[in-house]
């Protein structure tokens, strides 16, 4: 008997794909006890998504993060490691209430 998960994936050829996300905190060396601290992350991402014509794209990604007690900021290149090779910048924030 399917559920309704695979049902889906079958009507509709999907094929989940794999993200790989690894930070690193450059700041601060020690966390403190309590609370949350103000800290920098390099962030490597590797990525796959779906493009139109039922493709895939991979896609590499290197960024810094910094992380607030109220926000936090991301920067970074991405590079696709398949199809037209195109690189994109991002920049992102987000707010906590």
């Amino acid at each position: 008997k399917s559920n309704l998960v695979e049902i889906f994936m079958r009507k509709h050829s999907f094929n989940p794909l794999p993200d790989i996300s690894w930070q690193y905190r450059i700041s601060p060396s020690k966390r403190p006890d309590w609370g949350i601290a103000k800290e920098l992350n390099i962030v490597t991402e590797l990525n796959g998504r779906w493009e139109e014509g039922n493709t895939t794209t991979q896609q590499m990604t290197l960024g810094l993060q910094q992380i607030n007690k109220k926000w936090v900021i991301e920067g970074a290149v991405s590079q696709e490691i398949n199809n037209t090779k195109d690189i994109s910048y991002l920049l992102s924030t987000r707010f906590h209430f």
